[in-house]
């Protein structure tokens, strides 16, 4: 959604006003990110109100894509479009936080199953080997 996605293209859009360019671009990433959400309410760790939070902001700088092309059309400094499409995405970079730290939380759990499996599975036949008496 960052650097090089969405928030990018718009900042392009919005800087560069170059529709035919930024659109198409804009138009794709919105149909990515709206797919990758669905496909996050599938698994547990992403909670639906994260989801919720990061869908309405994905809303509002749709709504505000709507209102930079009406922008451009016109003639519009980009001082002036970007002065009205401000998007306050703050509460997305926090949801977008937490997927990240429910992520590792999840892989550090998963690491550690498998590691506990490992060790028993690594010493149960050294042990039966070694005739270790328990």
């Amino acid at each position: 959604m960052g650097y090089g996605g969405f928030i990018h293209n718009f900042k392009n859009l919005v800087l560069r006003k170059d529709v035919d360019r930024y659109l198409p671009l804009l138009n794709q990433n919105l149909q990515d990110i709206k797919s990758t959400l669905e496909r996050l309410k599938q698994f547990n760790q992403y909670t639906p109100e994260s989801i919720n939070i990061i869908s309405k902001t994905v809303n509002a700088y749709e709504q505000k894509l709507n209102v930079v092309l009406v922008m451009v059309s016109q003639g519009k400094t980009s001082e002036q479009i970007d002065a009205v499409v401000k998007v306050n995405d703050l509460p997305a970079l926090k949801a977008l936080a937490q997927f990240d730290s429910e992520l590792k939380s999840s892989l550090i759990s998963a690491t550690s199953t498998i590691n506990q499996g490992t060790q028993v599975s690594v010493f149960l036949p050294l042990a039966q080997r070694k005739k270790i008496r328990w």
